[in-house]
């Protein structure tokens, strides 16, 4: 994200995907740069000029286009558990409430469940953007999932199909109801 704080003054700020240095980008940047920091997956920078500007954003596009093979691009999640639907309680949801704030450092954890059955799904959101299930676990609990940015996935999916998930664990707040949901980061077959 970048934005100009003054008339001449360029500030920007940076996330990067696993496995590409963000901060190497920026010192090889560096000449066109004010000030710069962070770590390998997160950075800030500034400088004075849009030319100077300009010619950061070329050095930087020219570095990343380098570094940066295709498959760096394609997300991948690593779960830190496998648990059925059973374990999914209030009591584990206030135990990781307990370990923020998350961040870099200190990764919200994931969990994966296998062959979840669906029994219920639909876009929702802007343009379909969102992906709403209903599923149920092999041990019959069935329990609400929202995979943002994941709503052009259900015309890949059919009710009754098993599937895998991988998740972590929310709250869905509305109309004064309070239940544990699933926040979908990946789904897919056996």
């Amino acid at each position: 994200m970048v934005g100009k704080d003054s008339d001449d003054r360029f500030v920007g700020s940076g996330r990067s995907v696993e496995g590409f240095d963000i901060t190497a980008m920026l010192r090889f940047a560096s000449e066109h740069l004010d000030k710069f920091g962070g770590h390998p997956q997160a950075c800030g920078f500034s400088t004075n000029g849009s030319e100077r500007f300009a010619r950061a954003l070329e050095a930087m596009r020219n570095f990343a286009n380098e570094s940066i093979r295709g498959d760096s691009l394609v997300a991948s999640y690593k779960a830190d558990a496998q648990i059925d639907f059973d374990e999914i309680s209030w009591d584990l949801f206030d135990g990781i409430a307990q370990m923020r704030p998350f961040g870099s450092g200190n990764p919200e954890p994931v969990f994966v469940s296998r062959a979840v059955k669906i029994i219920g799904m639909s876009v929702v959101g802007n343009d379909g953007k969102h992906l709403r299930l209903r599923l149920q676990s092999q041990s019959g609990k069935i329990i609400q999932a929202i995979g943002f940015c994941l709503g052009e996935r259900c015309s890949c999916l059919s009710l009754g199909q098993e599937i895998n998930v991988i998740y972590t664990i929310s709250v869905n707040e509305w109309n004064g109801n309070r239940e544990l949901q699933l926040k979908l980061m990946d789904l897919g077959g056996e």
